[in-house]
């Protein structure tokens, strides 16, 4: 997945005097993360489930970072989009208790209209090893659109983690928002003038 960036910024603070206190800054992230979990119910079947691959596409990549004293910061995005593959380093025996997989994502928080050609998908790759000669392996894939998976668009500030269940007969995805609030606050002293 390479390495990733964070940017942080932090809401300006004004009209502050010398004083002995330390002023609270309180930083915020810019982007957004995106982290998945998997686990399956399928344990104790002759199947073994593990998935080989997860990978988010056609996701914005560009833009630019505007912060203006008094309004909400924003991103204006850009055209350009890419591909990023979060896990393909083998293959990840899934069991009843769900577990991270991959990396976390940091992508340029962005909307998406959902079902055009496009727009961002998520494609997770995963097999069924049966154990046996008599029986072949299954791979299976499914592609779905990000939208269906988080309907809200992507804000900065969030953490998301896409929770994806593997069953005999389907797969499911459950997505967590949650603030993004280890940017911390740190205390800055103010230097007499």
């Amino acid at each position: 997945m390479g390495t990733h960036i964070d940017l942080v910024y932090a809401p300006q603070v004004k009209n502050q005097v010398h004083t002995v206190s330390p002023v609270n800054i309180v930083f915020k992230h810019a982007l957004s993360q995106i982290g998945f979990t998997v686990k399956t119910d399928a344990v104790g079947v002759a199947a073994h489930v593990t998935v080989t691959d997860i990978s988010l596409k056609n996701m914005g990549s560009k833009g630019s970072f505007e912060e203006h004293i008094g309004a909400t910061p924003a991103w204006t995005m850009g055209t350009e989009k890419t591909n990023y593959t979060v896990f393909c380093t083998g293959e990840q025996v899934l069991t009843e208790i769900e577990t991270p997989i991959g990396g976390k994502l940091l992508p340029i928080p962005q909307g998406y209209n959902g079902v055009a050609e496009g727009d961002p998908v998520l494609v997770v790759k995963w097999k069924f090893a049966n154990g046996g000669a008599a029986v072949p392996d299954v791979t299976d894939q499914k592609v779905v659109y990000l939208n269906d998976v988080i309907p809200t668009a992507l804000e900065m500030n969030k953490k998301y983690t896409i929770g994806i269940t593997i069953t005999m007969d389907e797969i499911t995805f459950c997505p967590t928002i949650t603030d993004w609030t280890d940017g911390g606050i740190h205390n800055v002293t103010i230097p007499e003038i």
